[in-house]
């Protein structure tokens, strides 16, 4: 009878915990620009509402973007927020409804994976931003028309020169100029500081809850700085 060994082989499992962020917050807070300040500002006619809503929805996507693996999550976003602004604030236009829209199939085509996820976030805050100022040019153009234009040129030219003061150059130019460079420094404020975030999220998440070292995901030296994904 042949006789066997047996010997016992510890099997160890090792239990992998994963973390997973919950996007709904980003989600309303997305939803509560759009309806709740761009609602406000939309009824009191103010003219740089493009500004602050639109600030507040190119920071919610690039977040959103960060925090998700699945890109989809924006384009379902997307809807979310549309439809919350219909219902919530339906005497906005329908330029919101447009810029809305186009930010949010932006950040879907520009954040298809966090490869310099900093450069897209620049791009994208840009992008946002100028089309905001440059619907809102557009548009003054179509409804006013460009006789009015050049008459406010004309009468900004005799009040100079009932002034003394010589004008020589347009003054709606001049606005619409002016409009669009503030537009474009807010957009590249807000790219050069949201890469930022989420590493500043994670160093406040593990000084509230030293404990718990896995509350933080593990990144790469590279990676700890928003900008230095522009080297990856």
């Amino acid at each position: 009878m042949n006789s066997y060994n047996y010997r016992k082989i510890p099997i160890i499992f090792v239990v992998v915990k994963t973390q997973k962020y919950d996007i709904s917050g980003l989600i309303c807070l997305w939803a509560l620009a759009e309806s709740g300040i761009g609602g406000v500002l939309h009824a009191l006619r103010l003219p740089f509402t493009g500004i602050f809503v639109g600030g507040f929805a190119v920071l919610s996507i690039s977040l959103i973007a960060w925090y998700t693996t699945d890109k989809k999550e924006i384009f379902k976003a997307l809807s979310i927020v549309l439809a919350v602004k219909l219902l919530a604030s339906p005497h906005s236009p329908w330029q919101a409804y447009v810029a809305v829209a186009f930010q949010g199939l932006m950040g879907y085509l520009l954040f298809n994976h966090r490869k310099q996820y900093a450069l897209r976030t620049l791009i994208f805050a840009i992008v946002c931003l100028l089309e905001s100022a440059l619907q809102k040019i557009l548009l003054a153009i179509f409804i006013f028309g460009t006789e009015f234009l050049s008459a406010v040129d004309k009468s900004a030219v005799n009040v100079a020169q009932s002034l003394g003061l010589t004008l020589d150059s347009s003054v709606v130019t001049w606005l619409f100029v002016v409009y669009t460079l503030f537009h474009l420094l807010t957009g590249i404020l807000l790219g050069w500081w949201i890469p930022g975030l989420p590493q500043a999220i994670d160093n406040a998440e593990l000084s509230a809850n030293p404990t718990n070292l896995q509350a933080v995901p593990i990144r790469s030296r590279k990676q700890q700085h928003g900008w230095d994904g522009l080297l990856d």
